[in-house]
């Protein structure tokens, strides 16, 4: 017997929160179930071998998940660290654009002065609304050269080095507070994309949700293009592979019902960004 038709075990868990909750054993159908699945559901050879791939494909892709929930909650505890740190952001950024007579005298000459180091002349520049670069730049760089250093990206920082300071010295309430601004962007960017990737994948977080998506978005693929349109073969399919899947067929046809729409509403997208 070839690996690929060894008894797999996967965990699917029951259809929570969670992909993964309590454990459940999942096999990859041996040949008899899926020549079994070949005359249930009348498939060519050619919707068979499709059928086959994206089985294995999703047991593959529910075993990482398994992985993925049984690890250390670090990156879920990021991103509501992240959610956390962008209201505060977000209220600083109000308060900068409030008080921008002052909050030059708020922050420390040193940070300013750090700021300004940290910066480059064309940001600064972007965010002052002037040129800033430095006047004579070929002459300077002529001088560095006659007296003997090096020209290299970390010299010429280096060389600059004081104008980039004072400049910080001067403006670091308006640089500060011009940051401040781009990072509640960021972080309001990165929150609406999160919120609407999550949004959007809803249907398809458990893994029964997970595995009846693919199987109506290639039941074109399984079944053929002239019987997709007719009446009861996507539920057909869906009900005969959840249920030699061993996975809950409690409910079924609703779930088919909502996610059809969905799937099609993805396939428009797909197709139009392809």
């Amino acid at each position: 017997m070839s690996k690929n038709k060894k008894k797999l075990i996967g965990y699917i868990g029951q259809e929570k929160k969670s992909y993964i909750h309590d454990e459940k054993l999942i096999k990859i159908p041996n040949q008899a179930a899926f020549k079994a699945l070949k005359r249930e559901l009348s498939l060519a050879p050619a919707g068979l071998h499709a059928l086959e791939v994206l089985i294995r494909n999703l047991k593959e892709d529910l075993d990482n998940i398994a992985a993925v929930q049984r690890a250390p909650d670090e990156r879920r505890d990021l991103i509501n660290h992240l959610k956390t740190i962008a209201k505060a952001v977000s209220v600083l950024d109000f308060q900068c654009r409030q008080r921008k007579a002052v909050i030059n005298e708020i922050i420390p000459e040193e940070a300013r002065a750090e700021l300004g180091l940290a910066l480059t002349f064309s940001t600064m520049g972007q965010i002052l609304g002037k040129p800033l670069f430095p006047e004579n730049f070929n002459a300077q760089m002529e001088r560095m050269l006659n007296e003997g250093h090096l020209i290299s990206v970390e010299s010429i920082e280096a060389y600059y080095a004081p104008r980039r300071e004072s400049l910080g010295i001067h403006h670091g309430g308006e640089l500060f507070s011009a940051l401040v601004g781009i990072v509640h962007k960021s972080l309001e960017k990165w929150i609406s994309a999160h919120n609407e990737k999550n949004s959007n994948s809803g249907y398809r977080r458990t893994p029964r949700n997970r595995v009846l998506y693919w199987l109506i978005y290639e039941a074109e693929e399984i079944l053929g293009v002239d019987r997709i349109g007719q009446p009861g073969e996507i539920f057909r399919l869906c009900a005969a592979v959840i249920r030699c899947l061993g996975l809950n067929d409690n409910g079924l046809r609703s779930s088919v019902t909502r996610m059809k729409p969905l799937v099609d509403k993805d396939k428009l997208a797909h197709a139009a960004g392809a």
